[in-house]
């Protein structure tokens, strides 16, 4: 049974129950209100059952009363939430632990990691847990784990070049620099993970409601890294989370929703047009030694030795659709499939842990493409560690949709850009069900 939190302050006002959106510059205090900020979410620019990326108007703003901004004093005063500082390469990093009323869920966030969940139970299944809050953290890389969002561009990027169309149609080449990646991948020069997960982002606003479930919104505005702003352009980033629990069925879940808006003008660099790639996710699952997977995929992605896609499509192997075993020892895989959503567009994948335990992943309409990977075990435990990564693109999407690589067409539309003022959505939920 959920318990009220000791007081509310201001209405704020979302889109629905599952999405926010915030903008401007207010950083979020231990001991003073969060301050609701404008809603600039509409609807999608074109409608139908498709899952390619669409594009919203930040006009037509909806509201729903439900959620009431909360101050974070009341959030740890009610045993909500908690806070601790860990150095992590030499920095100090804030983690901020909050949990629904009965103890169901409990998500651990870093707005110095990208916001990225580092840690993450649900039923009492620790579901995500990152080596910092083991302090066994080593090394820089440590947000390239866990339960991060895939930003700008989403997973691979060969030789870590982006293509885009400027304001005549024009296409044009961005290289990225050491600065978005000192490692590289294979040392060959891909791009991976994005980059937005290694900026720090600042907690915007947290509202919950009388069934006690919480929802957090963090932010990123590129024009507070001017390297970025002029590789990219003007983008505000938000990205919420929902930690919820279904009042009929007891099942306890998180929902991570990431939503760009291009902010700049004509003036802007790159004639006004930020040359968004896509959006992912990258959570990090704890499986156990006889967990197994399904994930609902209709092709493979031809890879070739630096596993960027080449353009096409193969038959992808059964058993991801049927059943198979999530540990490397039976099989490894690093590979990127279609979505096959069925009648109703659900595209859910579930990992069945040896005791019957069932994670579902669950994402939304615009995820298209999926990326699987089971490349790391504890020789010590045994545990294993599993990514099932919903995208809205695939790898190398600039590539392949601007430099005509893709020729099926299943891998068309892929990349998009956002126009002044439009904004991009996509989202996935995580949930635990026990047997």
């Amino acid at each position: 049974m959920f318990i009220r939190l000791p007081s509310f302050s201001k209405t704020t006002q979302t889109t629905d129950r599952n999405a926010s959106q915030s903008t401007g510059a207010q950083q979020a205090s231990a001991t003073t209100d969060i301050q609701p900020s404008p809603k600039t979410q509409g609807r999608n620019s074109s409608q139908g059952t498709s899952r390619s990326p669409q594009t919203q108007s930040l006009s037509e703003s909806q509201q729903d009363f439900n959620w009431q901004t909360v101050n974070l004093e009341n959030l740890k005063t009610a045993g909500i939430l908690s806070t601790e500082t860990k150095k992590v390469a030499g920095k100090d990093m804030t983690i901020q632990s909050f949990s629904l009323n009965d103890k169901s869920a409990k998500v651990s966030i870093s707005p110095e990691l990208g916001a990225n969940v580092l840690g993450l139970e649900l039923a009492g299944e620790k579901v995500i847990s990152s080596p910092v809050l083991e302090n066994k953290a080593k090394g820089n890389n440590v947000s390239q784990m866990e339960g991060m969002a895939l930003i700008s561009p989403p997973n691979r990027t060969n030789k870590s070049e982006i293509y885009y169309p400027d304001a005549k149609g024009k296409i044009r080449k961005i290289k990225l620099t050491n600065r978005w990646n000192k490692n590289f991948e294979f040392n060959k020069g891909n791009m991976i993970h994005g980059r937005m997960h290694k900026e720090k982002w600042s907690l915007k606003e947290a509202v919950t409601n009388s069934a006690g479930d919480l929802k957090l919104t963090y932010n990123f505005n590129t024009k507070d890294d001017p390297i970025l702003s002029k590789k990219l352009g003007s983008a505000e980033f938000s990205m919420t989370y929902t930690l919820s629990k279904n009042p009929e069925t007891g099942v306890p879940s998180l929902k991570t929703e990431v939503t760009v808006t291009n902010t700049g003008d004509k003036k802007s660099p790159n004639g006004g047009l930020y040359p968004l790639i896509g959006l992912g996710f990258h959570p990090y699952f704890n499986v156990d030694k006889e967990a197994s997977f399904t994930a609902p995929v209709r092709e493979r992605l031809e890879l070739d030795k630096k596993l960027i896609p080449t353009g096409k499509l193969e038959n992808a192997s059964s058993d991801i659709n049927t059943g198979r075993k999530a540990s490397k020892a039976e099989g490894f895989i690093d590979a990127t499939f279609t979505v096959k959503p069925n009648a109703k567009g659900e595209a859910r994948s579930t990992i069945t842990q040896g005791n019957g335990t069932k994670i579902h992943i669950d994402p939304s309409s615009e995820m298209g493409f999926v990326t699987i990977y089971n490349g790391e075990t504890n020789k010590k435990t045994g545990q294993n560690k599993l990514c099932i990564e919903p995208l809205s693109c695939a790898p190398d999407a600039s590539e392949l949709e601007c430099e005509n690589k893709a020729t099926d067409a299943a891998l068309k539309p892929n990349a998009i850009t956002l126009k002044p003022q439009e904004s991009h959505q996509a989202s996935f939920t995580i949930s635990v069900e026990k047997t």
